[in-house]
């Protein structure tokens, strides 16, 4: 089984969900609740509500009553440890995690013995997991590739993951708190996105705007709902069925496309999971419209003065 986002951020909607129930038992988690509701009771981003209604509509109409079936299991096993087990576990954690981060400074790694501190942390890391019911970036989540409430020994069988558990419980930022709603902050707004096009000499400005789904792009040419990747979500427009890699061609852009799909999709799904303001945004979509912009120059630039072909 390969781990999606999507898969990865319903896992984290259920901590959510678990998390408010603990607060507050009376809570029902329902699709009958508006918008608003499931983001004031819950702490839902809007792209988790977005993904949500989707799903219902595509005719997942369960996904509320699982959702909530699988956080009363989750509470269920929270129940189960007392602050002052949870106090002891803690303990354990800052001992053995220190000794294996020691080892790996060392730069002389000897994995049996890694393996061995994994293996005694085992039972420690599971407890506290349930204790804690951490939210964690899904990007942790898909390389492992394993639904850390699915299998939670597997899960934490490895360092990185116990190294996420200890981050979350000793270093916790805004990020990874439950209530975050930080991904709401940057949606919605206006951005510049300048490319230079040796075509015309000169640089053309896009307009884009992070929605919950991906990006809204505006060109001359007009504008189109994209994914995170930077491709169109609907083709029923055969102008536009490649979304911002058409407007770049009609340019003639000479362009990195797998490296600008997968930067457009990390930096949305960065900006949608943690408080990033809009400068940053901006300075980050600037930094891939000036990667595209130096690749372009440098096709034009360095090829064969008989060629002209750029």
């Amino acid at each position: 089984m390969t781990i999606s986002y999507e898969d990865a951020r319903i896992r984290n909607i259920k901590i959510k969900i678990s998390h408010a129930i603990l607060e507050n038992d009376s809570l029902v988690f329902s699709e009958e609740l508006t918008d608003e509701e499931l983001r004031q009771k819950f702490y839902l981003k809007k792209s988790d509500i977005y993904l949500l209604r989707n799903m219902t509509l595509e005719g997942d109409s369960n996904i509320f009553h699982l959702i909530t079936e699988n956080a009363r299991s989750f509470i269920a096993e929270h129940n189960k440890i007392s602050s002052d087990e949870a106090n002891s576990l803690k303990a354990i954690l800052v001992k053995e995690y220190k000794e294996m981060q020691s080892h790996f400074e060392s730069f002389k790694v000897d994995y049996k013995f890694i393996e061995q501190k994994l293996n005694q942390l085992s039972e420690v890391a599971c407890k506290l997991h349930w204790f804690y019911l951490p939210v964690y970036d899904e990007e942790f989540i898909i390389n492992r590739d394993v639904l850390p409430e699915a299998d939670i020994s597997k899960y934490y069988d490895h360092f990185h993951s116990v190294e996420d558990l200890y981050s979350y419980i000793f270093e916790r930022n805004k990020a990874f708190d439950w209530k975050s709603t930080g991904g709401d902050l940057n949606l919605g707004h206006k951005l510049d996105f300048k490319v230079f096009t040796c075509r015309w000499g000169h640089y053309d400005n896009y307009t884009f705007i992070r929605v919950y789904n991906g990006w809204e792009i505006s060109a001359m040419t007009g504008t189109v709902e994209c994914r995170p990747n930077g491709e169109a979500i609907s083709t029923r427009e055969p102008s536009f069925n490649s979304g911002l890699y058409y407007i770049l061609n009609q340019d003639s852009v000479q362009y990195p496309e797998d490296g600008v799909k997968y930067a457009l999709s990390e930096l949305w799904k960065e900006a949608d999971s943690n408080e990033m303001s809009l400068e940053e945004l901006q300075d980050k979509l600037h930094d891939i419209a000036n990667w595209i912009s130096e690749v372009e120059k440098a096709t034009h630039d360095n090829q064969p003065s008989w060629c002209l072909y750029y």
